[in-house]
């Protein structure tokens, strides 16, 4: 909780939840994912990367969409040429 004055001089708290918590920054994302922001903006351009959200000219990403697209990118075993796993 933060806590601010009001115009009194009294401190009042701020009860309401921080509605940005989930939202992680272009240049946080990146780092977490050991890619540059050059790439981030490469995917939203080719509509490829995790979904995204602009305030103003920032670029967040909501960290539980991004879990969600990191789990759908999983691919299976690879196979050879006859079908048969390698």
């Amino acid at each position: 909780m933060n806590e601010t004055k009001a115009p009194n001089g009294s401190a009042v708290r701020d009860t309401a939840p921080n509605v940005l918590s989930d939202l992680l920054p272009e240049g946080a994302l990146a780092a977490q994912l050991g890619i540059t922001i050059r790439t981030l903006q490469r995917w939203r351009q080719l509509r490829k990367g995790p979904p995204w959200l602009a305030i103003g000219r920032a670029i967040f990403y909501r960290a539980a969409a991004t879990r969600d697209w990191i789990l759908r990118q999983e691919r299976g075993q690879q196979r050879n040429g006859r079908g048969r796993t390698a």
